[in-house]
């Protein structure tokens, strides 16, 4: 099921980005900058923090989607390399 356009647009606006132009790494920084802010355990409220989990879930998403439009690979992270990250 495709993500609907609105909703899109939205995510990244809730994480401060522009669609257009926003690396997975981008969305991954400003997720973590946000989610310290409106954490639960750090005063924040549950159900803000909840939309900024679904927002960089579609934001991260649309954002690999676009750098392999792109023809780059999708953005690889430590723990997704496997043993390999681990020098084994």
């Amino acid at each position: 099921m495709a993500t609907p356009e609105r909703l899109i647009v939205a995510s990244f606006a809730t994480l401060g980005l522009r669609r257009d132009n926003a690396t997975p790494e981008e969305v991954k920084a400003a997720y973590k900058t946000r989610a310290t802010q409106h954490h639960p355990d750090k005063g924040g409220d549950p159900e803000t923090f909840q939309l900024l989990q679904k927002a960089y879930e579609v934001a991260l998403k649309e954002a690999n989607l676009l750098r392999y439009a792109s023809g780059l690979p999708p953005a690889t992270y430590p723990c997704q390399q496997g043993m390999k990250y681990y020098g084994r």
